[in-house]
């Protein structure tokens, strides 16, 4: 089985065997994605040239799932923050999100595709949830990454057992109100994550975030070289927006609600990014007051509806506007 498996992903390569380039999850190019055809680079977004026209501005985003998207390319935050900022320029947003990537991943994407296409702007997006957790440790341990034939069955029991969704999006209709996990599942896997706003944890998140940080200053200093800016956006977790979530996850871990800060991570976030001089955007208190009366999330999933899409380009459309006539002067790395 262990030859075979191999053999297979030799000649049709899958997700479900390990990996550990960025390109495990990517998209395959030219390949459909509900009502979208994905560009020839696997991205989900429009064709690019390589060479910048004279005049653009252009942006990259680089992210995970939340990046690429699980709703519909036309309603995918990037594709409206693009129609919203090209007002008062010509601005290009390049959607470079690859699914189930982290950190490391975003550098490593960044060194090799992202830096040659001469952005003005690159957006990193990190995820609260779990991109705290992929900079400091593997996705999967040895056993698996080595054992395609345990890689396998782990997909068998950990995803197809409680996931109601469909892992890949192909040419169909969207629904933006059917659930991705069940309940119970969807709440332990907020549970497994939640270590990191305990309050008694904060010296163990002082020290995962080094990772993270290592690989956000390389991409920082990448693009002060390359003449461009870096701007990290901070994508809340649901737990951190939904009181009901909150009330169903503390009572799994059987704690007290008094032992839980669901901003500690920001807060923590936002302090490393002052010292090293990193400009963040943080999205959790605009969430925060608009999921009172708005669904952002789809259900028992934690990347956002059309709805919490539209609110992130909202966001970003006021905050990056006094930012974008910003550019480096050569040779300038202040």
């Amino acid at each position: 089985m262990e030859g075979l498996l191999r053999l297979y992903d030799a000649v049709h390569p899958s997700f479900v065997f390990s990996d550990q380039s960025y390109n495990r999850f990517r998209g395959k190019p030219h390949s459909d994605d509900f009502d979208f055809t994905l560009n020839s680079h696997g991205f989900k977004d429009m064709e690019f040239a390589a060479v910048k026209p004279s005049g653009l501005y252009r942006i990259l985003g680089i992210g995970d799932s939340f990046v690429f998207g699980v709703v519909p390319y036309r309603y995918n935050f990037l594709t409206l923050l693009e129609d919203n900022l090209n007002f008062h320029r010509p601005v290009e947003i390049v959607n470079m999100g690859i699914p189930a990537i982290g950190p490391r991943e975003y550098h490593s994407l960044f060194a090799s595709e992202g830096l040659k296409l001469d952005p003005d702007l690159v957006l990193v997006f990190y995820f609260i949830g779990n991109d705290i957790l992929d900079g400091y440790q593997n996705r999967e341990n040895r056993l698996f990454r080595m054992s395609y034939a345990l890689s396998f069955f782990r997909f068998l029991v950990q995803i197809h057992h409680s996931y109601e969704g469909n892992i890949i999006h192909r040419a169909r209709i969207y629904r933006d109100d059917s659930p991705t996990f069940t309940e119970d599942r969807y709440v332990a896997l907020e549970a497994e994550r939640s270590l990191i706003f305990i309050r008694d944890y904060r010296q163990y998140l002082d020290r995962i975030l080094d990772e993270s940080l290592i690989y956000l200053e390389k991409i920082d200093a990448l693009c002060k070289h390359g003449r461009s800016r870096m701007i990290v956006v901070l994508c809340p977790d649901e737990i951190q927006v939904s009181e009901p979530l909150q009330t169903a996850v503390i009572a799994l871990m059987a704690r007290s609600p008094a032992a839980f800060d669901f901003r500690q991570p920001n807060d923590c976030l936002m302090s490393r990014f002052s010292r090293s001089g990193i400009t963040c955007i943080d999205l959790l208190d605009d969430f925060r007051t608009e999921s009172r009366n708005l669904r952002l999330y789809r259900i028992n999933d934690s990347h956002w509806n059309i709805a919490g899409n539209a609110l992130a380009a909202d966001i970003l459309t006021r905050d990056l506007q006094p930012v974008m006539a910003f550019r480096l002067p050569t040779g300038n790395v202040q």
